[in-house]
C-alpha cells in the first residue's frame, strides 16, 4: 500500500482565535495518522514473491527387512499321551467306602484302587445262595417222583399220561435249579464288583472318586495310563484332514534333541468345537517323555507351501493399484506388487517374488510416488 502525503491529511490553520485546547486536540489527531500511515508504509512491496519449496524434496523413510514367514514344516502344539488310557468305573452303584489309591501313583494289575460298601450285596449273595439250596432239593424231590412214576409205568398201574406231567414236572424243577445258579452267580460277581481294580499295571493320571460319594453303574472315577508306548496328540487343521502328514519330529524339552515321529492314527471326525482333526503320531519306544508335557512338533508337508515374506503391516500400501511394498533402488522410491496372504495386529504375510532380506519401506508408503527421492534412516 502506497504512503498517503501528509498534505491529504493535514489540517488546515488554526485560527488565531481559536482556543489553546481546541488547537492541541488538532496537532494530537495529525501526529496519529502520520503513524498509522507509517506503519502501512512498511508493509511487503507490491512487487515481493513468495518463497517456493524446492522441487521433489528427498524424504527420509524408515525400512524393514523381508523375513520368511514360516517353515517348510507345519509347526504344531503336542501333547504326550499314553498309547493305552482307560476310564475306570464301577460296574455297580454304590456309596465308596474305601480309597486305596491316588493320582500319579503307579499301579500293578489287579491291585484294588477303592471299594463300595458291599453289605447290601452279601444279602444278596445270601439270598441267593438259599434259592440254590431250595431248587436242589424241589429238583431231587422230582427225580425221585419221576423214578416212582417210570417203575409204576411199567406195571401198568398209571397212564403214560400221568408219567408225562412228572416228566415235566421234574425238568422244570432241573430249570429253576438252574436258574437259581446262575443268580448266584451274579450276585457272587456283583459282590466282587465292589472292588475297582486296575486292569493292568500303568500310573493313574486322575482319582475322582472320593469315599462317602455315591456312585452309579459306569460313572467314571479314575483313569489309568497304561503302561507302554507313548504317543503325541496334536490337532491338525482341517485343510489337513485327507492327506494328513506321515511323519515329523517333536523336541522333549528346550534344549532336547529332536525325536521321530510316525503317524499311527486319525479320528474319524473334526471335533465339534475347533473343527481340527486329532492324530496320535507314536513315539520310539525306549523314548518315555512325562505324561502330559508339551512338546513342539514339526511334521512334513505333503506339498510345501509357497513361499511367503513376513512384514509390519505399516509397509503395506494398499492404494488403487493393488497391493504393494516400496523399495529403495539408486535413491528412489521402487514399487513392487505382493499378494497378502494374511493380516495380523502388527505384522502381514505377503507372496512376492523379493527374495529375504530385502529392506522395504517400512511407514509413510501411502505419501510415496513412483520415482521420488528418498533417503533411508539408519536402523
Amino acid at each position: 500500500m502506497a504512503a498517503v502525503p501528509l498534505a491529504l491529511v493535514s489540517p488546515r490553520p488554526a485560527r488565531k482565535d481559536s482556543p489553546p485546547h481546541l488547537r492541541c486536540e488538532l496537532w494530537r489527531r495529525v501526529a496519529g495518522l502520520g503513524l498509522i500511515t507509517l506503519l502501512l508504509g512498511c508493509g511487503r512491496p507490491e512487487n515481493s514473491t513468495a518463497a517456493k519449496p524446492p522441487a521433489n524434496p528427498v524424504v527420509r523413510v524408515r525400512t524393514a527387512t523381508l523375513e520368511p514367514g514360516e517353515d517348510e514344516r507345519l509347526l504344531l502344539t503336542g501333547i504326550v499321551r499314553a498309547r493305552t488310557e482307560v476310564s475306570l468305573a464301577f460296574q455297580v452303584p454304590g456309596r465308596i467306602a474305601e480309597r486305596h489309591a491316588d493320582a500319579g501313583q503307579t499301579v500293578s494289575a489287579d491291585q484294588v484302587l477303592l471299594r463300595l460298601e458291599d453289605q447290601d450285596y452279601r444279602e444278596q449273595l445270601h439270598g441267593a445262595e438259599a434259592q440254590v439250596r431250595a431248587a436242589e432239593i424241589e429238583a431231587a424231590l422230582a427225580e425221585s417222583d419221576l423214578e416212582r412214576l417210570r417203575q409204576l409205568l411199567h406195571t401198568r398201574v398209571i397212564s403214560p399220561q400221568e408219567f408225562d406231567r412228572g416228566n415235566a414236572l421234574a425238568r422244570a424243577a432241573r430249570e429253576r435249579l438252574s436258574a437259581a445258579r446262575s443268580a448266584l452267580v451274579l450276585a457272587s460277581n456283583h459282590l466282587a464288583y465292589t472292588r475297582l481294580v486296575a486292569p493292568c499295571p500303568g500310573r493313574l493320571i486322575e482319582v475322582s472318586g472320593e469315599p462317602g460319594q455315591v456312585v452309579a453303574a459306569g460313572q467314571p472315577v479314575a483313569q489309568l495310563a497304561a503302561a507302554g508306548a507313548c504317543e503325541v496328540e496334536v490337532a491338525l487343521p482341517q485343510s489337513l484332514a485327507a492327506h494328513p502328514p506321515r511323519r515329523g519330529e517333536a523336541r522333549l524339552g528346550s534344549e532336547g534333541s529332536p525325536v521321530p515321529l510316525e503317524l499311527r492314527e486319525l479320528a474319524g471326525a473334526a471335533d465339534p468345537v475347533s473343527r481340527t482333526w486329532r492324530a496320535r503320531y507314536r513315539l520310539p519306544a525306549e523314548v518315555q517323555p512325562p505324561l502330559g508335557v508339551v512338546v513342539q512338533v514339526a511334521l512334513e508337508r505333503l506339498e510345501p507351501p509357497p513361499p511367503r515374506m513376513r512384514i509390519p503391516v505399516s509397509a503395506l500400501d494398499e492404494r488403487g493399484e493393488g497391493p504393494r511394498v516400496w523399495t529403495i533402488e539408486a535413491a528412489r522410491a521402487v514399487p513392487h506388487p505382493v499378494r497378502i496372504s494374511a493380516v495380523g495386529d502388527t505384522h502381514a504375510l505377503i507372496q512376492t517374488e523379493l527374495p529375504a532380506g530385502t529392506r522395504v519401506i517400512a511407514s509413510g508408503t501411502h505419501l510415496l510416488e513412483a520415482g521420488q527421492a528418498v533417503e533411508a534412516l539408519r536402523p
